[in-house]
């Protein structure tokens, strides 16, 4: 039995510039379809959806873990996970269209 292709995945580092700038590009453009963040290591997500501005806001002052938004971007769909490490915020972008 043939296996469906995995997503097209995609994979980087952000500044803090960059981060802004993906968090800009998402509310000029994309149709968010949801937001996930998640707060502590012992805590799943938050109880309450955060905006997009929240969510850039949890991230930087390092009150949010991880931050996963699925949005529309044209005829794609996406879905972008981000996670604070010591050196950044680490960036993974899947096609979730199929």
């Amino acid at each position: 039995m043939e296996q469906p292709p995995l997503p097209e995945l995609l994979e980087g580092l952000l500044d803090d510039e960059q981060l802004g700038q993906v968090f800009a590009d998402l509310e000029a453009g994309a149709q968010v379809e949801s937001i996930l963040a998640k707060g502590s290591e012992l805590e799943r997500s938050r109880r309450e959806t955060p905006s997009l501005a929240e969510a850039l806001r949890l991230l930087r002052s390092g009150e949010a873990l991880g931050v996963q938004i699925r949005y529309q971007l044209g005829d794609r769909f996406w879905c972008d996970t981000l996670l604070r490490e010591a050196s950044g915020v680490r960036i993974v972008r899947m096609d979730v269209t199929a």
